[in-house]
């Protein structure tokens, strides 16, 4: 029970006396990169390349003990093309699945092969308006295939008011481990069906002073025939149900300072199209807010840029969170359990020194202030306070 959970780690009493998980991925590409001739175009209009990906994960616990290890041979290219007020971008790729331990591997198949196509195009009539459009297909050696379609819109009024929508639709076909997983606790359905998935979506942004931008936004999906794992620990199709999420924000950004703020509500349901079906969701309302509060400038007569600040999040109210599966690495929109209401806040320091960037953060910083500890997925308690340190160098000619 998450509202009764001790975070004291003497008394805390784990579900799992012990664990262990790997994962690992080793990627090589080399790649092709053309421009324009002309030499004020610093972007590229043509990629192409190939690559080699290797991943691998395993996890031992008491319920199970999973692994796989998959290596992907492939090739991508992508092109963009300006024609007028046109721009069109077209892109295709290609990539040969290697089972590498199908003898002992949780991933009961042999190799695939997927090829994939994308498209997008955008139009600029006017100053004022852009219109947009979007597509792409997947397809499978083992039969299943995909795709999404979509078209979008943007207005804007003397760079004070912008005013943004678009529609989607789309399948989403089942993923190897859905439909070949064999493991002591789950099993893939090979009878499985694509989703299919709608979307819509709309943006109010507005700018009243120089550098303050306040908008909201609201994105509606409707998915039939997810796909989830069952109660008897089996992937299946559910019946159909809606998301919605809108969302208040703020962000300011001056010279010297920087402010944003946010404020979201998402909730399941039949929004899209009522059915009499039993939703696979329930219906508790998430909210969030978000904020977060810095100053920034040179230092030492311009020799570091330092940026400082807090950002943080709240949770007012408790809610039933999505549910995650370790030896699965698959998170589920239903299945969780109940989660107090909780909060969180980080304190950031980041300097720059010419091409040496430095980083300090103190994240949880109220923890056993404010609350003694916190879960975002239920039987996960989320790490106490924390310090991070973390240095980058970029090398460049």
């Amino acid at each position: 029970n998450p509202g009764q959970f001790s975070f004291d780690r003497f008394e805390a009493v784990a579900n799992e006396p012990s664990g262990s998980g790997d994962r690992g991925s080793t990627v090589v590409g080399l790649n092709y990169y053309r421009r324009p001739a002309d030499s004020t175009q610093t972007t590229s209009n043509f990629h192409a390349g190939i690559y080699s990906n290797a991943t691998k994960r395993s996890v031992d616990y008491s319920e199970e003990e999973t692994s796989y290890r998959v290596q992907e041979l492939g090739t991508n290219i992508r092109k963009w093309q300006r024609l007028g007020p046109l721009l069109v971008e077209a892109a295709a790729s290609y990539g040969y699945f290697i089972n590498k331990s199908e003898a002992d591997s949780n991933l009961v198949t042999g190799n695939w092969g997927l090829f994939r196509t994308e498209g997008k195009t955008t139009l600029q009539p006017v100053s004022f308006l852009q219109l947009g459009g979007f597509g792409s297909y997947r397809s499978r050696s083992d039969g299943f295939s995909d795709y999404t379609a979509g078209v979008r819109a943007s207005f804007s009024l003397a760079e004070r008011l912008t005013l943004s929508g678009g529609f989607s639709t789309g399948t989403r076909m089942p993923t190897p481990q859905q439909l070949y997983w064999q493991s002591e606790t789950f099993r893939g359905n090979k009878n499985l069906t694509e989703e299919s998935i709608q979307g819509l979506q709309g943006q109010l942004e507005v700018v009243p002073i120089h550098g303050l931008t306040i908008g909201a936004k609201a994105h509606l999906k409707h998915i039939k025939d997810g796909i989830m794992v069952g109660s008897d620990s089996v992937f299946t199709n559910t019946n159909p149900y809606s998301s919605l999420s809108t969302t208040g924000f703020f962000d300011y950004n001056s010279t010297h300072f920087e402010f944003s703020g946010s404020a979201t509500l998402q909730q399941f349901g039949d929004f899209w199209k009522s059915s009499s079906l039993q939703r696979p969701v329930d219906d508790h309302r998430r909210i969030w807010f978000k904020g977060s509060a810095y100053v920034k400038g040179y230092l030492f007569d311009r020799a570091t840029y330092v940026k400082a600040g807090l950002a943080g999040m709240i949770t007012p109210q408790a809610y039933r969170s999505a549910r995650y599966y370790p030896s699965l690495d698959f998170w589920q929109s239903a299945g969780g359990g109940i989660i107090p209401s909780f909060n969180r806040l980080d304190v950031d320091l980041s300097a720059r020194v010419r091409t040496i960037m430095v980083l300090l953060r103190y994240e949880n910083v109220l923890d056993d202030f404010a609350q003694q500890g916190y879960f975002e997925t239920a039987g996960y308690p989320m790490t106490r306070r924390r310090f991070i340190f973390g240095i980058r160098v970029l090398f460049r000619n």
